[in-house]
């Protein structure tokens, strides 16, 4: 198609069409440092499997929260809350049963 043809703004480089969203960008980028950042304070404190319960729950905030922010649209439905909060729930069981395998090890070798 020429050139003289195309009605639209043109832009070019890395950053092309950027400049009507650089705001909502520099703001995910941002929650994303952040995130990353409280990531290796969990991981310093606690462990992975405690990192991995927490970030799960990203998906709860995401999914209930971020969605009614920027509206969507999209139906929330018992199936899709099920399906949301099925990461969380099983993740804390996968907690759950490596501290009771914990404590059994340790009465195991402790006596």
């Amino acid at each position: 198609m020429p050139d003289s043809l195309c009605q639209c703004v043109c832009e070019s480089g890395f950053f092309a069409a950027w400049g009507a969203s650089l705001p909502l960008i520099i703001f995910a980028l941002a929650i994303n440092v952040i995130q990353g950042w409280l990531t290796g304070m969990v991981i310093k404190q606690f462990s992975t499997v405690g990192r991995a319960l927490a970030q799960s729950f990203t998906l709860l905030v995401i999914y209930f929260i971020g969605d009614q922010v920027y509206d969507s649209g999209s139906p929330h439905t018992m199936a899709l809350a099920l399906v949301a909060f099925s990461l969380p729930l099983s993740n804390m069981i996968f907690v759950n049963a490596a501290a009771e395998m914990q404590k059994l090890l340790v009465t195991e070798h402790g006596s």
